[in-house]
């Protein structure tokens, strides 16, 4: 009873923080962050600023319709950034798996999609245009570009357990052997969580449009999690692949592998059985 209510209370009192942080999209200090997290892992050279402080980054934002299911509030944004084609899907989930029982929620509004080679013009008239300094923009991006992870208990004890799920899953048996993981940094601006299985040689993100702080999400695991083995599932250009979603590119393979090792948190599971044996220890 007292692990339940430590659990319960560890999840309110990260959902009543994320609450009060929550803005609209068409605020400058939300877009500053999904810009942010669009330039720590989707941003390659060709999608740069220059560096002019008396210019101004065209943020085009747009409310879209999302379901006509009417047990589905959800509500989605959509960001057009014409500087940098890029297109930026946003979505505050709300909504119910009936079959589960589960109730899908965000605190704010995630990243759901980039589109990092935009270039339809915009024509909606529904558009708002917010404007950001982009010297003042480039100089927060470089003065933030190192941000070392920072795993809470609640969410670090839940990837630890999933990821003894997903090995043996994935592997066919407990493991024998220790296992190295890095856990990429986590953003308040998505769900995906990026993990480099370097043991294994994989990358594997969990993804859900529930929040990672909710019960819900890991819940759902693996139900949302893909696997990508470095070997397999890595190309030059995803031209090369067209109409398959199995395959990342060398390019953001390499970014996401340098998030998790250097940014990112190790963690190391020697094998399910000392792992069980602890958590009946503290019980």
């Amino acid at each position: 009873m007292k692990k339940i209510l430590i659990l319960i209370l560890c999840f309110a009192t990260i959902n009543s923080l994320a609450a009060k942080k929550f803005m609209k999209p068409e605020n400058a200090e939300f877009l500053r962050g999904v810009l942010r997290y669009i330039y720590f892992w989707h941003l390659d050279p060709a999608h740069f600023f220059e560096d002019d402080p008396d210019t101004n980054i065209e943020v085009y934002v747009k409310k879209n319709s999302y379901s006509k299911d009417l047990n589905n509030n959800s509500i989605r944004y959509e960001l057009i950034i014409p500087d940098l084609n890029l297109g930026i899907d946003l979505v505050k989930a709300n909504y119910k798996i009936r079959e589960l029982d589960l109730q899908i929620t965000n605190s704010s509004f995630k990243v759901v999609a980039v589109n990092p080679d935009f270039r339809e013009p915009i024509t909606n008239k529904n558009f708002q245009v917010r404007l950001l300094s982009e010297g003042k923009m480039m100089k927060k991006l470089f003065q933030s570009r190192y941000r070392p992870a920072v795993l809470s208990g609640c969410v670090k004890t839940n990837i630890y357990n999933s990821l003894v799920k997903l090995s043996k899953l994935e592997l066919g048996h407990p493991l024998k052997k220790s296992h190295v993981f890095f856990v990429g940094p986590l953003s308040d601006y998505s769900n995906d969580i990026w993990i480099f299985w370097e043991t294994e040689r994989k990358l594997v993100r969990f993804s859900s449009a529930s929040d990672y702080t909710s019960k819900a999400y890991w819940q759902l695991l693996p139900i949302y999690v893909k696997i990508y083995d470095l070997d397999s599932n890595v190309v030059v250009s995803l031209s090369e692949v067209s109409g398959s979603n199995a395959y990342i590119t060398k390019s953001f393979a390499g970014r996401i592998m340098f998030n998790c090792i250097v940014e990112g948190k190790k963690i190391i599971i020697k094998n399910q059985d000392k792992i069980t044996t602890k958590q009946e220890t503290k019980k």
